[in-house]
């Protein structure tokens, strides 16, 4: 089951956070690697993504992580 909404709150699959999270914690690898790491497929990878801005409503990576930080379903680094 792809993001999904309940009420007044938005969700991700853990896998979708888990991909979303991968993306902070490798941010100078492709995400052909980020893949490879999670041992799926660059287009699985994509598909996950494309999942997730839809349960966040947003259009790229960045907004994703950024909305997925606010609603505390991922962690960024404290730099």
């Amino acid at each position: 089951m792809p993001g999904y909404h309940t009420k007044n709150h938005l969700k991700l699959t853990p896998r979708e956070q888990q991909i979303l999270q991968a993306l902070i914690d490798y941010p100078h690898i492709s995400h052909q690697e980020v893949a490879n790491k999670l041992n799926i497929t660059y287009l699985t990878l994509k598909t996950h993504l494309h999942n997730a801005y839809s349960a966040l409503s947003v259009n790229d990576c960045r907004g994703a992580i950024i909305k997925a930080s606010q609603l505390k379903l991922i962690t960024l680094p404290d730099n």
